[in-house]
């Protein structure tokens, strides 16, 4: 799907916008983008190893489903 959302329109939603914002500007973890590094490459290890946030009451992310829909609304 053609982008529109974004610095370079890379994302075709609002919802994609939101959660690739909170996991590569701040490394929330989200259900989109699950993992709670951010942008950290395979080279930094210590950066991916380090304490994530991650709940099990919200699915095992930083912000749920839920939370993300309220955002992006």
């Amino acid at each position: 799907m053609l982008g529109r959302f974004g610095h370079k329109a890379g994302n075709a939603t609002v919802l994609e916008q939101t959660a690739d914002a909170f996991a590569g500007d701040i490394g929330i973890s989200n259900p989109l983008h699950p993992h709670g590094w951010g942008e950290c490459t395979e080279a930094q290890a210590d950066c991916r190893a380090a304490i994530h946030g991650a709940d099990p009451e919200q699915g095992g992310f930083e912000i749920d489903e839920v939370g993300l829909d309220l955002v992006t609304f």
